[in-house]
């Protein structure tokens, strides 16, 4: 009885180091989707607002964390007064062992710039078309062949709208992203 205690001990802790390295070699993005989760929760418990943020802003921000997986996020309100709310969460590095984030830490704004030039570009008029979003931007832009790269004339102005971030850009098939076949 005790051997077999023993043995079952013994391949529990070999498959508890074994298995996640397989996992880890086979798709190392695979294993980092599986930790957003745990990410996310841990970026919640970070969360701090500045003292006069409305609580909603709070509850938004940690949301944003769990319900998304968002490792870190840094959200701002503007009231109509101009006072400005804040609130954010996550590290700035690994989790726990970098430093958090505070509220005057610089964050990229590329999601939200797709946002104001979707909507300045919605004033030209090409885009009142019910095609648009099917149109390469090479015509759009006026920029005529040759492309030193030839994946640019098949970039749709969907292709520029779509958010990727967080998803494994090797294997997703975007003419923005794609590696293979160049």
């Amino acid at each position: 009885m005790r051997l077999l205690y023993r043995l079952l001990v013994y391949i529990l802790l070999l498959g508890a180091i074994f298995l996640p390295w397989l996992a880890w070699e086979n798709d190392s993005n695979q294993v980092r989707r599986w930790l957003y989760p745990l990410k996310g929760q841990l970026a919640a418990w970070s969360t701090h607002c500045d003292v006069q943020a409305p609580l909603w802003l709070g509850t938004l921000t940690k949301d944003m964390a769990i319900k998304h997986d968002s490792p870190a996020n840094q959200v701002v309100f503007v009231t109509r007064s101009g006072a400005v709310n804040a609130c954010v969460n996550g590290w700035q590095d690994t989790p726990i062992f970098s430093p958090r984030l505070e509220l005057d830490t610089p964050m990229r704004l590329a999601s939200l710039s797709k946002i104001v030039s979707f909507i300045g570009m919605t004033d030209i008029p090409v885009f009142q078309r019910a095609d648009w979003l099917s149109m390469p931007l090479v015509d759009i832009l006026a920029i005529p062949p040759p492309y030193v790269d030839k994946l640019v004339e098949n970039i749709r102005v969907r292709n520029l709208l779509n958010h990727s971030a967080g998803f494994d850009r090797l294997k997703t098939e975007d003419p923005i992203t794609r590696f293979q076949n160049l």
